[in-house]
Parts: structure tokens; C-alpha cells; sequence
């Protein structure tokens, strides 16, 4: 019976795997979803390789920033901001501060969930609370941020070892 089981488990490895890393299914690079998400035929094509690039991880970083600036889709920039504000990418900050002052209640919602997640702390900016509102957030989240600068290096230091599986994993 174990036999049996494990020979089904075995089977089923084999199919789960061809399926997913089939000949000829290559996984996009950063680069090339960034191409994807600034040059697609579509809005929604942009979008969708914008979501992918920020589920790319840290490789994904420097694109990312990329296609923020260089996007004129609003939920591409919005796409971007999360993925950066997942990675908890503090590099990104000015990317947040700006998102923060955009145009679209998207992007400022996005930056403003961002910045809790850096900054460690709910400053209630909401995106389409009143501009003053926003800017008495936004000054409160400026002051967090210049008293966090300092210690960065550490911060980002113990974020990795957070990150790392611990030896008794």
C-alpha cells in the first residue's frame, strides 16, 4: 500500500512539475516584464506585467523604480508602489513621498499604505482625505522618516537577518 502511494506521489511530482516548467515556458526576466509593463499593446497588458514584476522579488527592485517614472498608467505606478512597498524597499522612500502628493487617490492610497508598512506606524493619511489632512500626515511621516534615516543600515540589516530561515528550520 505505501508503495502504491508513493508511486501516485511520484506521478503526480512529475506532472505538477512538467506543467509548470514545460520546454518553452521561460519565466520572464525583470528587465523584460519592465519592457512589458511600459510598452504593452494595452493598459491592462501593462498592468498585468506590472504586477508580475513586483512579485519578482528584489531583482525586481531597480525596474520597478523604473517603470514608476517612466509610466504614465496610473495602476502601473500603482502596481509599482506596492510591489516596492512590500519589499519594504527604503531606497524607494522618495518614490513614496512622491506617490503620497500624486494626482490619483490610487497612487496615493498605495504610498500611503506603503509608508505605514515602512514607517512602522499608521500617520491616517487617507487618499481622499482633504489636501490639508493629507499634508498634516504627510509632515508627520516626514519627521518619522528623518528620525528612521539615520539608523537605516541597521534596519535594513536586521530586516535580512529576519528574512534568512533561522539554522533550526
Amino acid at each position: 500500500m505505501r508503495a502504491t502511494l508513493l508511486i501516485i506521489a511520484g506521478i503526480l511530482a512529475l506532472v505538477v512539475g512538467w506543467i509548470y516548467f514545460a520546454p518553452g515556458d521561460s519565466i520572464p526576466s525583470p528587465e523584460e516584464l519592465a519592457e512589458q509593463a511600459l510598452n504593452a499593446a494595452t493598459s491592462e497588458e501593462q498592468e498585468a506585467a506590472a504586477v508580475k514584476l513586483s512579485q519578482s522579488g528584489q531583482a525586481g527592485i531597480t525596474q520597478l523604480r523604473r517603470v514608476y517614472q517612466e509610466s504614465t498608467v496610473v495602476e502601473v505606478r500603482a502596481a509599482c508602489i506596492k510591489g516596492l512597498g512590500v519589499l519594504r524597499d527604503y531606497d524607494s522612500m522618495a518614490i513614496f513621498f512622491d506617490g503620497l502628493e500624486d494626482d490619483s487617490a490610487l497612487i496615493r492610497g498605495r504610498a500611503g499604505v506603503a509608508m505605514v508598512r515602512m514607517l512602522g506606524r499608521d500617520y491616517r493619511f487617507r487618499a481622499n482625505g482633504s489636501v490639508a489632512d493629507r499634508v498634516k500626515s504627510i509632515t508627520g511621516m516626514q519627521k518619522a522618516w528623518e528620525e528612521m534615516e539615520p539608523d537605516l543600515d541597521r534596519i535594513k540589516e536586521e530586516m535580512k537577518k529576519k528574512e534568512q530561515p533561522s539554522e533550526t528550520e
